[in-house]
């Protein structure tokens, strides 16, 4: 007999084929919502004369990247606020209103006049659309793997998380190469003119099939089981009851987020640039190369998630971590002592190839340690603090390093630092609220923590 669930007044729905249309709603829209944010990143070299003006092309750019910085720091408060919608009014509605915010915020960028047509208004619209940008990555990525955990099959929630995590990878590589063509296509002059808008008006449609998508999902089972049959619950703020009973979980994960956000955001956003400036590398294939290796982190994110059901959360991040530990100081060094470019690809390759290991286990084991009323709250807070640090000061971090030693080695201390870091608060994170995934405790889960108490 098939099994079957009642959602929401819409009738009984085959739970296998209810899992799969919830996993490819939260995967689509998780690839055009980090589509939507990193596209600034890859054109803001080319837009930054026009919207901060200065005789200094140098500062036009830092100003430029300062703005991209706004969206890190507003993604904890998208956190709280998406987290909020998530928790109390259902996981739907928070898909929905994300992808809408960064949809929006993405396109009218693209129409946005410039410096020279409405003077100092366009640099304040430009820092007000980022932040929107940022309120909305916030509240993404934890809403659709809450949702797509609760709704997934007992057994397979590590591989179906892990192709949302997967997705946020093609949404950055699928930004690389739409600028790739992009400038391919068109001259200089022209991408400076117009061209640039061009990959921000491409959200326009993909935002609405994005929202057509997922207002056609189902809200999960699990929530509606146990916070909206739940009056009470209903009635809390998550953020009070958060901190005020899980403060301890939000710091492990804050730690940990910043463990694997170290190596994460070294790999999406420092590195490319890092060849192109200072070793003075042709900027098309470095960026190519650059697609191809998050790509392939997108395409090894399944083998990470169905790794994370076979031998558990704790098990897979600590492997990624240790995989991270030990070899990003050798493969930095030989990025810095190759003059081939295709072997700066392959070693390129193989540092981004570690990424989805510690990402998809991560997402799991940080829905699971919270309860279900306050698991996007939690999850997304503090995974958001950890990325703002690691991923919004990371590259800053390792500017600076590289400027201390002359060094492309020298960011893989601070790595390190952190992965060690966040292998030691994983030992202290027992998985006390687990949503039924593969097994009933990880491989490292110490037989004590399945009845752990309470922070």
């Amino acid at each position: 007999m098939s099994e079957t669930v009642a959602t929401s007044g819409r009738g009984p729905v085959k739970k296998g084929r209810m899992s799969r249309k919830n996993t490819a709603a939260a995967s689509v829209g998780s690839a055009i919502e980090f589509y939507d944010l990193s596209i600034y990143g890859y054109l803001a070299a080319t837009f930054a004369p026009l919207f901060f003006p200065s005789d200094s092309a140098a500062a036009s750019l830092i100003a430029a990247f300062a703005v991209f910085g706004v969206a890190y720091l507003a993604r904890p408060l998208g956190a709280v606020f998406f987290g909020w919608i998530a928790d109390r009014m259902g996981r739907r509605p928070a898909l929905v209103g994300t992808i809408l915010t960064m949809g929006v915020s993405a396109t009218l960028i693209g129409l946005l006049p410039t410096y020279a047509t409405i003077g100092v208004a366009a640099p304040i619209l430009m820092l007000l659309l980022r932040m929107a940008s940022g309120l909305s990555a916030g509240g993404e990525l934890y809403s659709a793997v809450a949702f797509t955990s609760e709704s997934a099959p007992a057994g397979k929630k590590g591989f179906h998380t892990s192709l949302v995590v997967g997705s946020t990878f093609i949404g950055f590589s699928s930004a690389v190469f739409v600028v790739a063509i992009v400038s391919s296509v068109l001259s200089a002059e022209q991408m400076v003119t117009w061209g640039w808008r061009i990959p921000f008006l491409i959200c326009l449609p993909l935002t609405i099939a994005s929202m057509w998508l997922r207002r056609q999902i189902h809200e999960s089972e699990e929530f509606e089981k146990k916070v909206v049959a739940q009056a009470r619950i209903k009635q809390t703020i998550p953020l009070v009851d958060l901190f005020r009973n899980h403060w301890r979980s939000v710091g492990k994960v804050f730690l940990i987020a910043v463990a694997i956000n170290a190596p994460t955001y070294l790999g999406l956003t420092y590195l490319a640039s890092y060849f192109v400036v200072n070793r003075e590398l042709p900027s098309t294939s470095v960026y190519l190369l650059a697609g191809i290796g998050v790509l392939g982190s997108a395409l090894l994110s399944p083998v990470a998630g169905m790794l994370v059901d076979r031998l558990g959360r704790r098990f897979t991040l600590a492997l990624g971590l240790g995989m991270s530990v030990v070899l990003t100081y050798p493969l930095l060094l030989l990025m810095t002592l190759t003059e081939s470019i295709f072997l700066l690809g392959v070693l390129y390759f193989v540092f981004m190839a570690m990424v989805p290991f510690y990402n998809c286990a991560a997402v799991q084991l940080f829905v699971d340690i919270f309860p279900t009323e306050v698991r996007t709250t939690g999850a997304a807070v503090g995974q958001n603090a950890g990325t703002a640090l690691a991923g919004g000061f990371g590259p800053v971090i390792a500017a600076s390093l590289v400027a201390a030693t002359g060094s492309l080695a020298a960011p893989s201390f601070f790595v390190i630092g952190a992965g060690i870091l966040g292998l030691i608060v994983l030992v202290f994170t027992p998985l006390k609220h687990g949503n039924g995934s593969a097994h009933t405790k990880d491989i490292l889960e110490p037989a004590a923590s399945s009845v752990a108490s309470q922070d």
